[in-house]
């Protein structure tokens, strides 16, 4: 699930996410402004965390990377 916590709520923007992208291949990602893109795109990319779920990067959960190891991997794909 990604989206936003405060200090009195939690606002889901999308949950039940599952996605397997493929390196070398051209994706796109559209839809109507304030639908929840770039939390997606910020979430994929470790810039921010999942509300619940993992995000897996060749087979390894985002959190078990260093910050340089992580952007090594997000580089290649």
């Amino acid at each position: 699930s990604i989206g936003y916590k405060s200090k009195t709520k939690v606002d889901v923007i999308a949950s039940d996410i599952n996605l397997n992208l493929e390196s070398g291949k051209l994706i796109s990602l559209i839809g109507e402004n304030g639908i929840g893109k770039s939390t997606l795109l910020r979430t994929l990319s470790g810039l921010k965390k999942p509300l619940d779920g993992a995000v897996l990067l060749n087979s390894k959960d985002l959190k078990e990377y260093d910050q340089i190891d992580l952007a090594q991997n997000l580089r290649i794909l």
